[in-house]
């Protein structure tokens, strides 16, 4: 199962800005964001003139602006290096990642779906949805804690709330009730199964995450 590209926060042509709130400000900031700190000159100014043609663009400082001019018509500049401002520290998102993620959230299209009441309050899940197995709660005594992929996960839930994929992404994709940190999986056949958790794992998935821990029975 391929899992949807969702890197599309800064080439959206329809997102448009009135003001700057992309915690970035120099251009090598934009490079460690884009994840091209390590990249040739080519492709830094490639990701660089491909963002200044997009509307967001206007609304950025002009200092930044200053210092994406001077990048592309400088012919003796060399590649800027830097850590990538998302990189996760143990394992806790930094504030750039969140905001990417909210930035992901707010661009994902509504479910096409026409009896669904205020379908612009939900998200299609990003993983094939297959039919909820019957569980014995009791299994879950046996649980063990696992890191699950998503690219191997499959859903229950086909609609997904936005709010509470926002709420979960602003508690750093932790859970936002108690005594229940992380998502149920049940192994079914060859699937990991969703049984509990969509919201908290598409959170976790948006800020970034190839894995995440999870309580999985088999």
């Amino acid at each position: 199962m391929t899992v949807r590209n969702i890197d599309n926060s800064l080439s959206n042509s329809d997102w448009t800005k009135q003001t700057w709130d992309l915690q970035f400000k120099t251009v090598s900031e934009f490079f460690a964001y884009k994840n091209v700190v390590d990249s040739s000159v080519a492709e830094q100014r490639k990701e660089l003139d491909h963002f200044m043609e997009l509307p967001v663009y206007e609304a950025a400082p002009t200092t930044f602006k200053k210092q994406a001019q001077e990048f592309l018509t400088d012919d003796t500049t060399k590649a800027l290096r830097g850590k990538p401002l998302w990189k996760q520290n143990n394992g806790v998102p930094s504030q750039l990642e969140i905001e990417r993620a909210l930035s992901r959230l707010e661009i994902l299209p509504n479910p096409p779906i026409p009896d669904i009441d205020n379908p612009e309050k939900y998200v299609e899940s990003p993983w094939q949805v297959v039919a909820t197995p019957t569980i014995d709660p009791n299994l879950w005594d046996d649980a063990v804690l696992d890191l699950v992929d998503f690219n191997e996960l499959y859903a229950t839930d086909k609609f997904l709330s936005r709010k509470k994929i926002r709420k979960h992404i602003d508690v750093l994709g932790q859970a936002v009730t108690p005594f229940r940190s992380h998502a149920l999986i049940a192994v079914v056949g060859d699937r990991y199964t969703i049984i509990d958790g969509h919201h908290r794992l598409m959170s976790q998935w948006l800020i970034g995450q190839q894995k995440a821990p999870a309580w999985v029975i088999d």
